[in-house]
């Protein structure tokens, strides 16, 4: 499997969940009562769990990257290419959380597809 951002190779494995847009609403009929739902569509989002060598600069790491990426409110390019599954698109970053450990950086990244 290859995972990457803005062309940067990323160790990680990755979740896909799928939300769907819709509305739901009541209608009531001479039958009785319905509940009704009105689907709209759906989007995408990735969580990206991944380490990061603990030897590389904050300069050049991808969690310092995608910070500032987060902060200038910009979108990244994904893509995942795996055997079954494969996505090449612009996200969003939603959330990015991560833990500084003595040889290691542990980091999870949630990103959302551009509508």
């Amino acid at each position: 499997m290859t995972i990457t951002i803005d062309g940067r190779e990323v160790k990680a494995s990755v979740e896909l969940e799928i939300h769907p847009v819709l509305s739901e609403f009541d209608e009531y009929t001479p039958s009785g009562y319905k509940k009704r739902i009105a689907l709209f569509g759906a989007y995408r989002v990735w969580r990206i769990s991944g380490v990061e060598d603990g030897s590389i600069a904050w300069t050049d790491s991808i969690i310092k990257y995608l910070y500032d990426k987060s902060v200038a409110c910009s979108k990244v390019t994904l893509t995942i290419d795996t055997s079954i599954y494969s996505f090449s698109g612009d996200v969003y970053i939603m959330d990015l959380r991560f833990t500084p450990e003595q040889n290691a950086r542990l980091f999870t990244v949630t990103v959302q597809e551009v509508m």
